[in-house]
């Protein structure tokens, strides 16, 4: 990153650490008991095993080092700053992250992408080869999309209502947020969820995911809603092959009635029966980051700070249908009118045009 942008960055981080530090000191509980990290502004690395005795050491913090990457750790800890052998593992908030990135069963649409140049650190629209500042190759940058974000916050809702449905976990009792980038994290900091184990954490990971499921167990209900959609679909998302085979299968149903059709499906031949399991486990399966679930060690990003790739915030998400995420966690909209960074935005223009808080090289990045 130029020095100048590390500069304005700084300004712009510091300023909005020293407004909204108490808000995210508000959001962490049990701040003793935690494990802290933070990513520089001007190096790259991370730099973690930090604990702060409490929300006002926390916010000094925040201000002192205007961090690009702030994280806090899900588990609890006797001693959260000694290496992780050592701190003596408590507990830990069971967390959910959608992130559309790690999608493996959505036809998502065109993914949006800018050209950056790591030797000058311009940036240019998508199908420019080389930077015309420096006549470097081009490296493409993928970048947030509307219909991405919105394939996302549709997942997170079925997270939720599994988690209503399934698991008996009230509205009240999640929290939910939008991570800062392409996708959301949904926590349950109830005693019930964080004194799970790992392996208890991977059972409900196999759940959301379908992992090894069978089609025996499904309900008869379950499969009229699955049949209905099988039949309208057109199976984009396999491959040629495979989509013969299903094609074959809903030929067969169309010629049925839906007694006939249910009939037929507990009828299915081993590979039928294999390819449509494969079907539902495809439609069904919740998008959940299993390793994030499964960690009882994971680090996660602060709510309310802001996230150094996006220039972003994450924050607490009140209303799923009303939220924006292109217009209430950005950055420069929380801070306030007369602010310095908003005064010294003309004069950073061209800092500004080349948005480094977004396109700075890619970090090591845990939540």
């Amino acid at each position: 990153m130029k020095l100048a942008n590390q500069i304005f960055s700084r300004q712009i981080l510091k300023e909005y650490y020293f407004l909204y530090g108490n808000q995210i000191a508000k959001h962490i509980k049990e701040i003793p008991k935690r494990e802290f990290a933070y990513a520089f502004v001007d190096r790259p690395g991370l730099k973690r095993h930090l604990s702060l005795e409490n929300s006002e050491r926390l916010c000094d913090m925040l201000k002192t080092v205007s961090p690009l990457h702030f994280y806090h750790s899900g588990a609890y800890y006797l001693f959260p700053d000694k290496e992780m052998d050592a701190k003596n593992w408590i507990e830990a908030d069971l967390i959910f992250d959608i992130d559309v990135d790690h999608f493996e069963n959505k036809e998502l649409p065109n993914q949006d992408f800018i050209e950056y140049c790591k030797l000058c650190h311009n940036c240019f629209p998508p199908s420019t080869d080389i930077c015309i500042k420096c006549n470097n190759k081009l490296k493409s940058k993928l970048w947030l999309n509307q219909k991405d974000l919105l394939e996302a916050k549709n997942e997170a809702v079925r997270l939720i209502n599994v988690l209503n449905q399934s698991f008996g976990v009230h509205e009240t009792n999640m929290m939910l947020y939008f991570s800062g980038s392409r996708g959301f994290h949904v926590i349950l900091d109830k005693n019930e969820f964080k004194n799970l184990d790992q392996s208890s954490r991977m059972d409900i990971v196999d759940y959301m995911r379908l992992t090894g499921y069978n089609l025996s167990y499904s309900e008869p209900i379950d499969l009229k809603n699955i049949l209905k959609q099988f039949i309208q679909d057109d199976y984009k998302i396999f491959d040629k092959k495979e989509r013969k085979m299903l094609e074959a299968i809903k030929k067969k149903m169309l010629s049925k009635d839906e007694a006939e059709s249910l009939t037929l499906i507990q009828k299915f031949s081993p590979k039928n029966r294999s390819i449509f399991e494969k079907y539902i486990k495809k439609k069904k399966m919740i998008e959940i980051d299993a390793p994030v679930t499964s960690d009882i060690h994971r680090l996660i990003r602060a709510p309310y700070s802001v996230h150094g790739k996006s220039g972003l915030s994450k924050i607490p998400v009140q209303d799923v249908d009303l939220f924006n995420p292109f217009l209430d966690p950005v950055l420069l909209s929380r801070l306030p009118v007369g602010s310095s960074a908003k005064r010294t935005l003309a004069s950073h223009a061209k800092a500004l045009a080349i948005p480094t808080l977004c396109c700075s090289p890619p970090e090591s990045c845990l939540g």
